[in-house]
Parts: C-alpha cells; structure tokens; sequence
C-alpha cells in the first residue's frame, strides 16, 4: 500500500467511526481527479459538479459498509465511472468530449496551451489536437477508458484492471495498443 492509500485508509477508518470530518478531507483530497473522470464524458461544467457531488454522497452512503478490498481511490474511480456512463446514458451526449465543442473550460486549456506561439504555431496545435482526438475517438470504449485512466487518473496498471475488470495483462495490452494506434495517426 502506497502512502497515498495508507492516508485514505486511515480518514475512511475515522468516517466509519463517526469523525464526518474525514469525508470532507477525502473529498478534498479527490474532488480533482473525480472532476477530471466525469468531464471526458459529461459535456456541461454545472453537471459535472452535480456529479462531482453525487458520487462523493454515493461514496458516503457505501462507506460504512466499505472494507477496503481495493484502495478507496479505486472504489471512488468505480463510482465516478458509473455515474458518469449514467449521465450519459440519460441525456443521450457523445461518450467523449473533443477540444472544439465550444466548451469555455475545454478553450481555456487549448489557450493556455498555445500561448506564446505565433499564427502557424497554433495551427500546428490545433492540427495536432485534432488528429489525436479523432485517434481517441476511432478507439474501443475499453482501450479509451483504461488508457484515461493510467494517464489522467495516474492509476497503477493493477488499479485500473480492478475497475475496468480485466487481468493486468489485459489492461497492459490495451493501453500499449491504445498507444501505439495514437502514435500511429499523428506520425
């Protein structure tokens, strides 16, 4: 068990013995990466932070029952991606989100990322980003997801495999695929 764990460990210990504030600090501590689950399948900021909350109220009411078979990161990743194939499935939207839906936060991090280049330069960018979402895009939903997961989530291979059910070997496989096929459609 990694440090990072061992603390998570220890605050869900002290939820399930009545300290309630120990869910705030665990909220604290993986509000961002829940966000970041959600938002490569939700489209709109608003639901993402209704979902953000949803799933730390769906966190809170399985925690007294939770007894640590997996690392509470990897439960509350489970949690995130439930809700959010939920969402999805209720409003019918896109499973993925590209760069250009008009998203004012999605604008941000592409500006962010330009700044300081010229005319061709952001071009070059823009080129780029398209072409490697529509890599993305052109995956199966289980490469996408486990490929997400290890490089956005900075899940162990063997945490990601727990969630999306599949051996280590599986999960390795996949996301070197996943890889390699991106590589493959911006070289």
């Amino acid at each position: 068990m990694n440090r990072e764990d061992a603390i998570d460990s220890v605050l869900v210990h002290r939820y399930q013995l009545g300290d309630t504030d120990a869910l705030g600090i665990l909220f604290a501590r993986h509000e961002v990466m829940v966000a970041k689950i959600l938002w490569r399948s939700v489209h709109a900021a608003e639901d993402v932070r209704d979902l953000v909350q949803d799933v730390f109220l769906r966190a809170m009411g399985g925690l007294p029952g939770f007894r640590g078979a997996c690392a509470f990161r990897t439960w509350l990743v489970a949690i995130a991606l439930n809700a959010a194939k939920s969402h999805t499935k209720r409003t019918s939207l896109k499973a993925h989100q590209s760069l250009d839906d008009g998203s004012e936060a999605m604008r941000q991090v592409a500006d962010s990322l330009s700044e300081g280049y010229g005319p061709e330069e952001e071009v070059g960018c823009a080129q780029l980003s398209a072409r490697i979402q529509g890599a993305l895009q052109r995956l199966p939903e289980s490469f996408r997801t486990s490929l997400a997961l290890r490089e956005h989530c900075c899940l162990s291979y063997e945490e990601v495999s727990e969630i999306v059910g599949c051996s280590v070997g599986t999960t390795r496989s996949r996301i070197h695929r996943a890889r390699e096929a991106i590589h493959s459609s911006i070289a």
